[in-house]
C-alpha cells in the first residue's frame, strides 16, 4: 500500500500542503519522498527544479547524493552551520576508501580524491580581503590535553599551525594581492610565535620575519647556532656567479661586515670582498700545530725541479721580499728587496769597525730552558742603538694587558756590518804587511 497524497484536512498530523497537492509519497518500496510522487531512493526530496537531494544504499554503506531531476549529474550542495562535525569515522571526498596505509588505524582521515589519472586531490582555502595582513587560510594544530583553550602561552592548547597571509600595499588586493606563508610552532612550557615563512617574493626566512636573501637563516640565541648542514658524504653545496663581481659564498657578521668570500672566478678572501689571488687574507694568520709530529704548514710545487717563489711580501703593493725555492738544487733563500732603484744615498765610505767594537756578543740561556742550555747572541736593546734597523720592538715594552711585548732581532741585518768591518780589518792588515815587508828588506 503506498500513501500517496496528504491533504490539508489532516493538519492535526503535523503533515500539510497549502495547495492541495501531493506533499509527501510512501511508496510500497518504503521509499520516502518530499516534493514528488516517484521517489527513487529510501529519502528522495525534490528541493526545486532540477535540484534533488537523496539518501541512498550504497552497497551496505549510506550515500548523500545532490542530483538533477533526470538522476544524471551531480549538483552543488552547501552546507550551512555554525559548527559541522563527524562524530566518528575518517570523511573522503571523491572516495570512499580512505587510503590510511601505515599511518594508523586509530587516527582519524579526511582524503580528498581526484577520481580520474589526470586530476588530483585538493583542498581549496579561501577568503575575500582587500586588507593587507588577512589570514586568507589556515591549518591548526591543537593538543586538547593542555589547559588554555584561547592563550597563546606556555600552557595554550594551540601548538602549531600554517598561516596563508594576504601581501597587498593598496586596497586593491582583490585584483593582485599576494600572500605569505607563515609556519608556528609552540616548544614544551613556551610560548607559541612565528618560526618560519615563505614571504610572497619566494624568499624563506627562518627565525626572520622580512627575508633579504632567498633563505635567510637568523638565530638570536646565544647557544643555538643558525644553522648546521651535514650529510653522510656531503655537507654543503653553494654555487653562484662565474666571474668576480659575483659571490659563491659570502660569510658576514651581524653588522653584515664581511669576513669571508668566495667569489664567482674562485678566488677566496677573508677580511675582505676583492680578493687579487687566488686566496687573499687581510689581516693576521696564526698556524696552530700540535707538534710533535708533522708539521703545521706544507707550501708543495707539483712541477718538480722548477723555481718558484712559494710567499711573497709586500707592502702596499710594492715588493718588499720573498721566499725562493730553487727546484733544480732543492734548496730555500729569504730573500729582501735590495735593488738599486729602491735606494739613495748610497755611501761607501763609513766606519764598520768603531760599531762592531761596540756590539756585546755574550753567552747566555732562555729562561724557560729548564736544561740551561749555553747560547752565543747579543741583547736586543744593546745591538739596537748600534744597529737600530737590525731590531724590532722596544725595549721593556708591554701592551695593553700589561704583559711583556719582546724585542727580536735579524742577525742577518749585521753581515753589511761584519763585511766592512773586516775589508776594514784586511786594509789594515795589508798595510802592516807591506810595512814588515819594508823593514825586513
Amino acid at each position: 500500500m503506498a500513501i500517496t497524497k496528504v491533504s490539508r484536512g489532516l493538519l492535526n498530523t503535523g503533515i500539510s500542503d497549502s495547495s492541495d497537492a501531493t506533499a509527501i509519497t510512501i511508496d510500497s518500496s518504503e521509499r520516502v519522498g518530499i516534493g514528488l510522487t516517484s521517489p527513487a531512493s529510501p529519502l528522495h526530496v525534490r528541493v526545486t527544479s532540477d535540484a534533488n537531494f537523496e539518501v541512498e544504499n550504497a552497497s551496505g554503506s549510506v550515500r548523500l547524493a545532490a542530483l538533477n531531476d533526470a538522476r544524471s549529474v551531480n549538483v552543488n550542495m552547501e552546507f550551512t552551520s555554525t559548527h559541522f562535525g563527524f562524530l566518528t569515522g575518517n570523511l573522503g571526498l571523491g572516495t570512499t576508501t580512505i587510503n590510511t596505509g601505515t599511518l594508523g588505524t586509530s587516527n582519524k582521515f579526511l582524503e580528498v580524491a581526484a577520481g580520474t589519472a589526470n586530476g588530483s586531490g585538493t583542498i581549496i582555502l579561501s577568503r575575500t580581503t582587500n586588507g593587507n595582513n588577512n589570514e586568507i587560510g589556515g591549518l591548526r594544530f591543537v593538543n586538547t590535553d593542555n589547559a588554555d583553550d584561547d592563550g597563546l602561552d606556555s600552557d595554550g592548547k594551540l601548538v602549531a599551525a600554517v598561516s596563508a597571509r594576504s601581501v597587498t600595499t593598496d586596497s586593491n588586493a582583490s585584483d593582485d594581492s599576494g600572500a605569505n606563508l607563515l609556519f608556528y610552532t609552540k616548544p614544551e612550557a613556551g610560548n607559541y610565535a612565528e618560526r618560519m615563512r615563505i614571504a610572497s617574493s619566494g624568499r624563506v626566512g627562518i627565525g626572520d620575519t622580512s627575508p633579504d636573501a632567498m633563505l635567510k637563516v637568523v638565530s638570536n640565541s646565544a647557544t643555538v647556532v643558525g644553522s648546521w648542514i651535514r650529510g653522510t658524504n656531503y655537507g654543503l653545496r653553494v654555487s653562484g656567479g662565474s666571474t668576480s663581481s659575483h659571490y659563491a659564498l659570502r660569510i658576514a657578521n651581524s653588522s653584515d661586515a664581511s669576513l669571508m668570500t668566495v667569489n664567482g672566478d674562485g678566488k677566496v678572501m677573508i677580511g675582505g670582498t676583492s680578493p687579487s689571488s687566488l686566496f687573499q687574507v687581510n689581516g693576521t694568520v696564526r698556524f696552530s700545530h700540535a707538534y710533535g709530529t708533522g708539521t703545521a704548514m706544507v707550501i708543495n710545487n707539483t712541477n718538480a725541479n722548477n723555481n718558484y717563489i712559494p710567499i711573497g711580501f709586500h707592502d702596499n703593493g710594492t715588493s718588499a721580499g720573498y721566499i725562493f725555492v730553487n727546484g733544480s738544487l732543492d734548496q730555500t733563500s729569504y730573500v729582501t728587496s735590495s735593488d738599486y732603484r729602491l735606494k739613495e744615498n748610497v755611501n761607501y765610505s763609513w766606519n764598520a769597525t768603531e760599531k762592531l767594537k761596540e756590539l756585546k756578543p755574550a753567552e747566555f740561556n732562555m729562561i724557560k730552558d729548564e736544561e740551561n742550555t749555553v747560547l752565543s747572541g747579543f741583547l736586543a736593546h744593546e745591538v739596537g742603538s748600534i744597529l737600530p734597523q737590525a731590531i724590532t720592538g722596544e725595549k721593556d715594552a708591554v701592551n695593553e694587558n700589561g704583559d711583556p711585548v719582546y724585542q727580536g732581532i735579524d742577525h742577518s741585518k749585521l753581515v753589511p756590518l761584519l763585511t766592512k768591518a773586516i775589508q776594514e780589518q784586511q786594509t789594515v792588515i795589508e798595510d802592516l804587511k807591506t810595512r814588515i815587508e819594508v823593514l825586513e828588506a
